[in-house]
């Protein structure tokens, strides 16, 4: 039922221009720790021969239909990476899907890490949401 309601909503609208798939933002990122970071409770890397380098992420933001720029069904990717003056220890993946409309997104976001080549058999972090965003002010640049 809920769908059929989202359905008659774009329906239901003067229809002037519909887009598919834009690809909205691209990018890549890579940081450096500054000192000795040598602690990671999920990781349980405690010592003092390997300690933390870079963060590494790459990010991609989808707009998969927008009418009119007014409703849009978005999808929005990030891929996190954590490694040591070792080896890569982890790696993160969160998306946030959801619809906009105007200055209200209603959305379903995903964060899950996980621990590569770890001892210890452990569950790893995993948060799923449902929310609601109002955009206050935006700078239409």
């Amino acid at each position: 039922m809920k769908y059929w309601l989202l359905i008659g909503l774009f329906l239901s609208c003067d229809v002037k221009a519909v887009e598919f798939l834009e690809l909205r933002k691209l990018e890549f990122t890579e940081g450096q720790y500054e000192g000795k970071v040598n602690r990671d409770p999920y990781l349980g890397i405690n010592n003092q021969k390997e300690q933390f380098a870079y963060h590494t992420a790459l990010r991609w933001d989808f707009d998969l239909v927008c009418v009119d720029r007014l409703v849009c069904m978005y999808w929005n990717n990030e891929i996190l990476a954590k490694t040591t003056t070792r080896q890569y220890r982890s790696v993160a993946w969160e998306f946030e899907g959801g619809f906009s409309f105007g200055r209200v997104d209603i959305f379903y976001n995903h964060m899950s890490r996980h621990c590569l080549e770890c001892n210890e058999d452990r569950s790893f972090p995993l948060e799923n949401y449902i929310g609601f965003r109002l955009k206050i002010y935006e700078n239409p640049r």
